[in-house]
């Protein structure tokens, strides 16, 4: 099922046989998603560049679009989560703690605004890390992956458009750069049972 309303992007896209029973997707203790095998997001053509015959461990997007469109060959195979983008404006928040960071967004020192769009699938057999080529051994485990997109927006009008820039005389606030302890604790609703 991909949910598609007119005018509007797909946000999410799920598979369910309603043959085969189960959980479907959402009932009133959250959603569920389903990966398959080890199939994950980008490009499935790219190979080690040594020509080991190993799997690639993170395959990149070679399709830029890829990111934003669950519909294209390079999104994840099974269920997707895309959810509403952070929009990061340094006049128009919420007043939520690392809002005082938006006024240093910036594209050739004139001020813009960001947008933060996050994705996650579920990968059952998750390729982390290649231990040993030969004989092969590696670290797997099942993961809800997490995919972060950045993306820079202009100062037109109340929304504004995507924009570009060059890296130099660009600032955008990114979490990478934020250590634990200035991170804001999460809310704790209730706690996941083990």
């Amino acid at each position: 099922m991909t949910t598609q309303l007119p005018g509007l992007a797909t946000r999410v896209k799920f598979w369910f046989d309603p043959a085969t029973g189960g959980k479907k997707y959402k009932d009133e203790l959250g959603i569920r998603i389903y990966g398959q095998d080890q199939m994950s997001a980008g490009d499935a053509a790219v190979v080690d560049p040594l020509g080991c015959d190993l799997p690639v461990e993170v395959k990149p997007y070679t399709d830029p679009f890829a990111v934003f469109n669950p519909q294209l060959d390079q999104a994840p195979i099974k269920d997707i989560l895309t959810l509403n983008p952070a929009y990061m404006d340094e006049f128009h928040n919420g007043q939520e703690d690392l809002a005082s960071l938006y006024s240093d967004i910036s594209i050739e020192e004139q001020n813009a605004r960001e947008k933060v769009f996050f994705r996650m699938w579920y990968e059952p057999m998750y390729v982390d890390k290649i231990v040993r080529a030969n004989p092969r051994e590696a670290y797997e485990f099942p993961a809800v992956m997490q995919e972060f997109t950045y993306m820079f927006v202009d100062m037109h009008n109340l929304v504004g458009n995507p924009a570009t820039a060059n890296p130099a005389p660009a600032i955008w606030p990114s979490p990478s750069a934020t250590g634990r302890v200035e991170l804001p604790m999460p809310v704790m609703r209730h706690c996941l049972a083990a």
